[in-house]
């Protein structure tokens, strides 16, 4: 029993390794420096504009109508240092037992805006992939997603407590896109699974009209 056993794990981690392999090759990130079960991660970052227009990447201040729809403090000063972009890609839809499989984030950081993919190759990874996590929420305060309060924060908080980990995602402000959108378009806002980056640019620059900054915002994110 106990030679199937050492079979069973040698094999086991070969193909985690064969892996390994595979998504350096084919994409190109590197693996977290833990010596067991790392994590993968991509990190690029971008100029503060689009190639087509021009667009900025951040806006010189956030419309205090999107403050106040969001129930945020309009007289409290922000950078865009303190801003973490979150989403997830998981197993499944529920909370109980879904993993993230993907953390996806963005932030600002010494003028360029970077985009961090942290994968799993293997489930084993994931205790260490919250490292991660925990290190860019305490290091921002004004959380950005798309329905998060309903989906993503409460998922990795299932994932934190079942690793036996504290990291109070709740105490950072939080701006979910959803909620404006759905407050904004009533009856003709998309659906939660819908989530285009377009969204974020008309709740983000302003308030006047939205409507003909839509197909302005979807074609210059689509060129960064």
């Amino acid at each position: 029993m106990n030679d199937m056993n050492s079979d069973r794990d040698l094999y086991s981690q070969e193909l985690k390794e064969l892996l390994r392999e595979s998504l350096v090759r084919q994409i190109g990130g590197e693996f977290s420096g833990h010596q067991s079960d790392p994590y993968f991660y991509t990190r690029e970052g971008y100029p503060m504009s689009t190639k087509i227009d021009n667009l900025p990447l951040y806006p010189q201040s956030i419309p205090d109508l999107v403050l106040s729809w969001a129930k945020l403090d309009r007289a409290k000063e922000r950078s865009m240092e303190d801003i973490l972009v979150l989403d997830l890609e998981t197993t499944g839809l529920g909370r109980g037992g879904t993993i993230a499989i993907m953390i996806g984030v963005g932030y600002y950081e010494k003028g360029e805006f970077f985009v961090e993919q942290v994968f799993l190759p293997d489930p084993d990874a994931e205790e260490h992939s919250l490292d991660r996590l925990r290190e860019l929420v305490e290091s921002h305060s004004l959380l950005i997603t798309f329905n998060g309060k309903t989906f993503d924060v409460p998922v990795l908080e299932s994932r934190l407590l079942y690793h036996q980990l504290w990291l109070d995602i709740r105490q950072m402000e939080h701006l979910d896109l959803l909620h404006l959108a759905r407050r904004y378009g009533k009856g003709n806002c998309p659906p939660a699974r819908w989530k285009p980056l377009n969204t974020i640019y008309l709740a983000i620059f302003g308030t006047k009209n939205w409507t003909s900054r839509a197909a302005t915002s979807r074609r210059a994110i689509s060129t960064i």
